[in-house]
């Protein structure tokens, strides 16, 4: 995947959508992408969440089936919690995510306040609000 490629997965992704383009540019530089295959773990339960996931293609879920929103990790990333139960690539078509490591998120969201009011608007669910 391109840094273009990436940027425009971010500007079509909730709540980086709201960001300005220059904004998105810098982001789009420093995430990472990585492949999940079906059922991998993501982020194993009772450990600190180490990054923001932002899943491209595929998705995710807990363990114990509650599908997760396609931009996960931010709830445990700002208050350190650890994961309630293992994160897995959906069982049929994997993961492609594109990860923002936990010291590159904090700098993003001081430099772009708005993307944390993002966060915690689309934690509304009992399922974001977990992870």
């Amino acid at each position: 995947m391109t840094t273009a490629d990436r940027l425009f997965t971010l500007r079509g992704t909730v709540p980086f959508d709201r960001l300005r383009a220059s904004e998105l540019t810098v982001i789009s530089e420093v995430v990472r992408e990585r492949v999940w295959q079906p059922g991998d773990v993501i982020c194993p339960a009772g450990e600190p969440v180490a990054n923001l996931y932002i899943t491209s293609d595929g998705g995710a879920r807990f363990a114990g089936g509650d599908v997760l929103e396609p931009v996960f990790g931010a709830v445990s990333l700002l208050f350190d919690r650890p994961t309630p139960e293992p994160v897995i690539a959906d069982q049929a078509s994997g993961s492609r995510t594109l990860i923002i490591p936990k010291r590159h998120f904090f700098t993003i969201i001081n430099e772009c306040p708005g993307l944390l009011v993002g966060f915690f608007e689309t934690a509304g669910d009992a399922v974001s609000a977990r992870l």
